[in-house]
């Protein structure tokens, strides 16, 4: 066996459960990622400054996007939630009963 390879743990180890496994694995790589914001401190203005160039960048093309041709019409007319619909059927049916 090479000092590469993995030892077979004891028959005797159990597995943690996979929440356990999870939260394990999050804070290695949170201690890994924190390693390198103190070995780096421009890191840390680099990862608070990305997040809002991206917003500016996609914000902007998104915006002058159109996927569904509404015309004239707001996103919010052309499409009113569920609850909008139910209580302006039954507004309708009620008056229509009258």
């Amino acid at each position: 066996m090479t000092s590469l390879e993995r030892a077979a743990p004891p028959v005797a180890w159990a597995e943690p459960p996979p929440a356990v496994r999870f939260l394990l694995d999050a804070w290695t790589v949170a201690q890994g990622e924190l390693r390198k914001i103190a070995h780096d401190p421009t890191e840390l203005l680099t990862r608070a400054v990305q997040p809002v160039l991206w917003l500016l960048v996609f914000g902007q093309v998104l915006a002058q996007a159109r996927a569904i041709p509404t015309g004239s019409l707001g996103y919010m007319i052309s499409s009113p939630p569920a609850s909008s619909r139910r209580a302006r059927s039954s507004q309708r049916s009620s008056s229509a009963s009258r």
